[in-house]
């Protein structure tokens, strides 16, 4: 029996060029992985923003069917020391809807807080003038940009808090919601309609 010979010029790779090509795959996913990934997260700041406009929609129909930004009392009435008001756009408190100002829900206005796309935990809150909106807040939210608080202790301020976020997270959704403002970025973190303190970032969402 004849032993079969391999020829040099045989066609397949050597091991020399297959560490090449693996060298060369490696190369090409460092450089397009941080672009992806980039990508991922422009999407996720774009969908987080956009839920916001559904907040903010949602707080506004509140607001136009019962006639007050703070929470409501199981009797119906105005409860303006409750934060808690994501409960209220989406149930009517477990009561009646005949009951005080209940009778003017016509809600749910939302469905959930629980699905988002940046962050760890959602929660609205509603509290008058700057309560505890913000721990990092030196400006009662300055809306308008000028260094200046725009919110007095009479006004009834709704926010979203988020848990959980990074400080990318924050300024690529800052870039979208704070668009144009002319602050440092230091000052973006409690300056306009988002702040920052920590790992929790703040989102206005209305005042009366």
């Amino acid at each position: 029996m004849k032993r079969k010979e391999f020829k040099k010029n045989e066609a397949g790779f050597t091991l020399i060029e297959m560490v090449g090509v693996l060298a060369v795959i490696a190369i090409l996913a460092a450089l397009v992985a941080p672009k992806i990934f980039g990508v991922i997260a422009d999407s996720k700041a774009t969908r987080f923003a956009a839920e916001v406009s559904t907040y903010k929609g949602a707080v506004a129909s509140w607001y136009k069917d019962i006639g007050t930004l703070a929470s409501l009392a199981a009797d119906g009435t105005a409860d303006t020391a409750e934060p808690n008001f994501e409960s209220d756009l989406t149930t009517n408190g477990g009561t009646t809807t005949t009951t005080g100002l209940w009778a003017k829900w016509n809600g749910p206005y939302i469905d959930s807080v629980k699905s988002i796309a940046i962050g760890t935990a959602l929660t609205i809150e509603t509290n008058p003038g700057i309560a505890t909106l913000a721990a990092n807040e030196t400006q009662s939210w300055d809306l308008s940009d000028d260094g200046n608080g725009d919110m007095a202790t009479s006004n009834q301020v709704v926010a979203i808090q988020v848990t959980g976020v990074s400080q990318t997270e924050f300024d690529k959704v800052d870039a979208i919601i704070d668009n144009g403002l002319t602050a440092t970025s230091a000052a973006n973190e409690s300056q306009g309609k988002c702040k920052y303190s920590g790992t929790t970032m703040y989102i206005y969402l209305a005042h009366n």
